[in-house]
Parts: C-alpha cells; sequence; structure tokens
C-alpha cells in the first residue's frame, strides 16, 4: 500500500511529490524524479548506434503508417479534408469563419487538429535534443518526413531548375522510405518465393528447381505454363523434353552451317570484284599442299609403314589433291584459244578442298585411324587457309567453337542415336535435380545454350513431370509417415490434412502456379495504379508521402487533443 504525504493517510496509489520544495506535484513521481536525475544526457555520438538498433522497427513503423490510410480510405480523406480547411482558416477574414462554423460546427475543431500537427514536428524537430531524441529512436521515420519536403519541392522544380539539378532531386528521391510498400510488393515475390521453394522442395522430395519454375510459369502464363502443366497433369509424352532436346540441337548445327555459309558469301564478296583480286592475288598452295603431305605422313616412320591398312586412305586423300589440281587444267579447247583454266587459288576454292578431304572420314567412328588422317589433313589445310586469309581463319575459329559447343551439349545429355531413350529421359531429368551429383550447373548452362533454338520450355516440361505424383518422392516419403503421426498428434485432422498436402509435389506444385499467377495479376494491378495515378498527374511516391504524413497527423491528434 502506498502513502499519502500530503494527507498522511494510505492510498491505493502513490501520490506525486517533489522532495526539494516539500509539495506534492501531478507530473512527475518519486521513481521518475529520481531516474531523470541519473538519467545520462544523450550526446550526439551517441546517436548513431542507436539509429542502427533501431532501424528495423523505425522502418516497419514507417510501413505500417504508409498503408494504414488506404485501409480506411473515409478517414483518411477526411484528414485530409481537415487539415486542408484548418489551413483556409489561417486565411479567410473573421466573418466568413463564423459564417464556416454555422453551417458546419465541427469546422471549429479543425485549427486544433492543425495545432497537433504542429506540436507533432515541434516536439521532433523544435531544439537539438528533440533531434538527438528523433535520430535516435526512428531513423527512418525522420528519413521520411525530410522526405515530405523534398517530394512536393521536386515536383514543384520540375521544367523550371537545370537538369542536372532535376536529376539530384530524382535521386534522392528513391530514398523515400515510404515508397518502401511499393518496392516490396514489386520485389517481395522472388525472395519469399525462393524461400518457399526451398522448404517445400525438401517436403516433396523434388528439390527447388521444380516449385520454382512452376511458379515462373504461372507468372509468365502462355507457353512455359501450358508446357508445364500439361505434364503435371500427366497429358503428355514424357519423352517430349527429350524430343525437344534433340531438335534444338539440330536447329543449332544448322544455324552454325548456314552462319558458315553466309560467312564464305561474304568472304567471296562482290564476285566480279573477288575475281579480279584473286587473279592478281592468288593464295599460294604450296605450303597448303605441304601441310596436306605432311599430315598424311601419319603412322610412318622413315617411309616404314606402321600401319599399311591406312594405305587406301592415303591414297584416297592423295587422289583428291590431284583431282583439286587437275580440275583447273585448261580444258583443249581453252587450249586452243590459249585460255587459262578454272583458278581455284582462292579461299573458296581451297575451302572445297579441305570439305572434300574430311568428307573422305567415316564420322560414326571418329576414333578410326583413316578418319582421323582425314581429319588431320582437312585441318591442316584449313591452319593454311587462315593463314593466309584473317577472316577465313576468324569463320573457321568461330564455326569450331560452335561445334565443339554442339558436340558438348550432345555429349551432356546423351543425345546421340545410339543412346537408350531411358538414359535420355534420365539425364534431361537432371536439370531438375540441383546438387552436386547430378552436375545441375554444366546441364543448366548447356540448356541454356540450347534455348534459343527452341529448347526455350524445356525446363518447365521437366518441372511438370517432376511435379506430378501425388505422393512425396525419395527420402521424403520415408519420412512422410511419421511427419503425419507428428502433425496428428499436434493439431489433429486439420494439421494431417495440411502436413500432406505440404508434402504432395502435385498439390505443391498447383499452388505454386496459382501463386505464379496471383503475382502476376497483383504486379498488373499495380502497374495500372502508377499508370492511371501519372496519367492524372499524380506522382505515386509523393502520393505515398502524403499518406505517411496524413497517418501521422490522425495520430498527432489522438496524442495532442
Amino acid at each position: 500500500m502506498a502513502f499519502d504525504f500530503e494527507t498522511a493517510m494510505p492510498v491505493d496509489k502513490p501520490s506525486k511529490f517533489d522532495f526539494e520544495t516539500a509539495v506534492p506535484v501531478d507530473n512527475q513521481s518519486l521513481g521518475d524524479k529520481l531516474i531523470s536525475s541519473n538519467k545520462k544526457k544523450r550526446e550526439w555520438s551517441d546517436v548513431p548506434s542507436e539509429a542502427v538498433g533501431n532501424i528495423v522497427p523505425s522502418s516497419i513503423g514507417v510501413v505500417e503508417d504508409t498503408v494504414q490510410p488506404f485501409f480506411h480510405p473515409i478517414d483518411t480523406a477526411q484528414a485530409a479534408l481537415d487539415l486542408g480547411n484548418a489551413a483556409i482558416q489561417k486565411v479567410l477574414p473573421k466573418s466568413a469563419i463564423d459564417l464556416m462554423y454555422k453551417i458546419n460546427p465541427e469546422t471549429t475543431k479543425n485549427p486544433e487538429k492543425l495545432l497537433a500537427v504542429g506540436r507533432y514536428f515541434q516536439d521532433r524537430f523544435g531544439s537539438e535534443d528533440a533531434w538527438k531524441e528523433s535520430l535516435a529512436k526512428d531513423p527512418v521515420g525522420v528519413a521520411a518526413d525530410l522526405m515530405s519536403v523534398l517530394q512536393p519541392t521536386r515536383l514543384i522544380a520540375k521544367g523550371s531548375v537545370p537538369n542536372r539539378v532535376q536529376r539530384v532531386l530524382d535521386v534522392a528521391s528513391e530514398f523515400d522510405p515510404t515508397s518502401a510498400p511499393i518496392t516490396l510488393l514489386e520485389r517481395a515475390a522472388k525472395p519469399v518465393g525462393n524461400f518457399a521453394a526451398a522448404t517445400l522442395g525438401k517436403t516433396t522430395g523434388v528439390g527447388d528447381v521444380p516449385i520454382k519454375e512452376a511458379f515462373q510459369a504461372g507468372y509468365e502464363g502462355g507457353e512455359p505454363l501450358e508446357a508445364l502443366t500439361r505434364h503435371m497433369r500427366d497429358n503428355a509424352d514424357i519423352m517430349e523434353p527429350v524430343d525437344v532436346l534433340t531438335q534444338s540441337l539440330k536447329n543449332m548445327r544448322n544455324k552454325t552451317s548456314q552462319d558458315y555459309q553466309a560467312g564464305m558469301n561474304q568472304i567471296r564478296g562482290n564476285e566480279s570484284f573477288q575475281k579480279l583480286f584473286d587473279r592478281y592475288h592468288p593464295l599460294d598452295f604450296i605450303p597448303v599442299e605441304q601441310a596436306a603431305r605432311g599430315a598424311l605422313n601419319i603412322k610412318k616412320y622413315e617411309g616404314f609403314d606402321k600401319n599399311p591398312n591406312l594405305q587406301s586412305q592415303r591414297d584416297a586423300i592423295s587422289d583428291a589433291i590431284q583431282r583439286w589440281k587437275d580440275e583447273q587444267l585448261p580444258t583443249p579447247m581453252q587450249s586452243l584459244r590459249g585460255l587459262p583454266g578454272k583458278d581455284f587459288k582462292n579461299v573458296t576454292g581451297f575451302d572445297a578442298l579441305k570439305q572434300g578431304i574430311y568428307e573422305l572420314g567415316d564420322w560414326n567412328n571418329p576414333r578410326d585411324p583413316s578418319t582421323m588422317m582425314a581429319s588431320n589433313v582437312s585441318n591442316a589445310i584449313k591452319d593454311e587457309i587462315a593463314k593466309q586469309s584473317h577472316d577465313y581463319g576468324w569463320l573457321m575459329r568461330d564455326q569450331a567453337q560452335r561445334i565443339r559447343d554442339a558436340n558438348d551439349i550432345e555429349r551432356t545429355f546423351n543425345l546421340s542415336p545410339a543412346a537408350r531413350e531411358e538414359t535420355k529421359a534420365n539425364k534431361a531429368q537432371g536439370l531438375t535435380r540441383n546438387n552436386v551429383n547430378t552436375s545441375y550447373g554444366l546441364r543448366m548452362d548447356k540448356l541454356r545454350e540450347l534455348e534459343p533454338y527452341g529448347a526455350e520450355n524445356v525446363l518447365p516440361m521437366l518441372s511438370g513431370q517432376a511435379l506430378s505424383p501425388n505422393a512425396p518422392r525419395g527420402i521424403a516419403r520415408a519420412g512422410a509417415g511419421m511427419s503425419s503421426i507428428g502433425a496428428y498428434l499436434a493439431g489433429g485432422v486439420p494439421l494431417t490434412m495440411l502436413d500432406l498436402a505440404l508434402s504432395s509435389p502435385r498439390i505443391v506444385g498447383e499452388g505454386a502456379v496459382k501463386a505464379g499467377q496471383a503475382t502476376r495479376y497483383g504486379k498488373k494491378g499495380l502497374n495500372a495504379i502508377k499508370a492511371g495515378l501519372e496519367a492524372n498527374g499524380i506522382d505515386p511516391k509523393f502520393l505515398m508521402n502524403e499518406m505517411y504524413q496524413l497517418q501521422k497527423a490522425q495520430e498527432a491528434e489522438e496524442k495532442y487533443k
């Protein structure tokens, strides 16, 4: 029980007493007096550390105060009208104000509301100690208050200040914390979706990749969504992704061949000019022939043939070179007229020889010695042409790299005609399993290379297949029973049903699609709102800051009334 020093009577609540004057007071208790006398005065050096510690709660408070007016639009509109009315009363003559009070007696309260807002800002920024307190306890709110000056300044200054100044104002406005709700709506889906995918990927046993793809397909709509849902609902051929990969690889190789022909045509250039150039600047065939002859000597030592079975291939290559040379001899009629024969001593002619020798190899058996010989001779001719024509050298390096890339893709997904379909399907399904054991990163890189050639919807297809089972997969299936028992013991049937739903790939996949679609429509709606505001001359950032200030005004009215 407490004691009242004024009446010397016991009371239920302690009275407030000033021991310095021996007079009871209403504004300070004994405890408050002792605490305030011992409280250390805040220095500027203390502010940064306090502000950092309060960033999170301050940010949450700003977001709450910014969005709150949207949930109570009528109250917000009334608050805006009341403050506007109070401001008008400052400039109207007394007779007009008296008339206003007669028409609507409620307007007599508006000046008090405006005074409350003034007290709010006075308490926050009216002294050095107030600045310290505000910055330390509410750093993000202070930034929002400062932006309430910058935002209208930016809009008023538009078109009337130098571009450099306007850019500075625009950049500064990007740091307005009251715009955070818009930013959160635009960007929060991805990190939230990643977290959910990682969690549900474990409960379902399918990993996070298919769930992310289901969300993304729902978000994009169109062909990715159609491809994923067909396979998730078992309405498609399981080998379709492999067939698409195979066709895409074929398209990639066809494009390589087309680009090579286009490059050769560009090198050939204007036909008449090129013929004139080749006539006076023919390529030197001697080093080309020497390189070819040198490559023919593989499997020989000092003339000794270590593999006589290669002799037929040597003869075929030598005959091809000789035929190429003979083709350029003048015909009898040309000889009678003193005319020269065909001239192949140019890039196109030398390249034709290279291709003719390359075709002598058996490319269904690339490791056969005769095929390797044809390849060595062909490459030797190619290298000599590149030495004499830089354009050809660049073209061949580009083509060689693209051929290697295509071959790597074929090996990565086992797309060769001889591979078993089961092996191809398993390799393709590895794209949905993000772990080190399946070389996920390498396979994904190869898929990205194929996407421009028709494989853009392969991952949605594979993800749909992974999400098609109703029961969890892999190790998650083994733990599903214990999880359901625990859920039943903890929450009965409702929690058990939720646990079963979160472990079902099919249910989670359908949910991820719906979440993606909701995000798409939500973002479209947000963009439509922003576009509508801007079309009517309303800056979204300015509006958000004004909503924040209106909410603070209503809070100030409640605090100081």
